[in-house]
Order: structure tokens, then C-alpha cells, then sequence
């Protein structure tokens, strides 16, 4: 069993991921009933090279472009929750079931 320290320790990350997916679920409703809103011309704003796949630096270059300056553990983070292959580029697959609200 666990002491109490590490249950509570657990249950506070458990409930701020849970705080951390709701807060994402918000803006994925709001981005999809957004006037104008097209999945495809998304993906493309950050593909801009036409590379059919979102990787680190065309992830930091969108992000750069609008005004963030992400670091490499945001990036991979980022590309992480996405990324359902496991092979560290987000496809087109991939960022439309990532950008669907549940």
C-alpha cells in the first residue's frame, strides 16, 4: 500500500490531468465551431512545407510565427499527445482525431 503522502501526491496529479483535459476539450469545441474553421487549412498552416506530416520544426515554426516560444520538452510534449504511432511526427490521421472533441 501507499502512505498517505504519496496518495494524496497521486490523486493531485491525477486530478490536475483531469483539470488539463477538460481545459484542452474546451478548446477544441471552440476551435472546431469556429466560423470559418477547416481541419485541413489547419494542418496545412503548420505543415507550410508541404511535408504531409507535423514535425518539432514545423511545430516550433507555427508556434514561432503566431507569437509562442515553445522549448524541445514543449514540442515533444505536445507532439506526444497526438502522435498515436509513436514515431514522433504528427500525420494528418493523427491531428484530425487529435483535434476532435470527445
Amino acid at each position: 500500500m501507499l502512505s498517505v503522502g504519496i496518495e494524496r501526491h497521486l490523486a493531485d496529479l491525477i486530478c490536475a490531468e483531469i483539470n488539463l483535459h477538460m481545459r484542452i476539450e474546451q478548446q477544441k469545441i471552440g476551435l472546431v465551431f469556429s466560423p470559418g474553421f477547416s481541419i485541413r487549412r489547419c494542418f496545412k498552416a503548420i505543415d507550410e512545407k508541404a511535408l504531409s506530416y507535423i514535425d518539432e520544426r514545423s511545430l516550433r515554426r507555427f508556434l514561432k510565427k503566431v507569437g509562442h516560444r515553445p522549448n524541445k520538452e514543449e514540442l515533444i510534449a505536445i507532439i506526444r499527445r497526438i502522435d498515436s504511432s509513436g514515431d514522433n511526427i504528427i500525420s494528418y490521421e493523427e491531428f484530425c482525431e487529435g483535434m476532435q472533441p470527445l
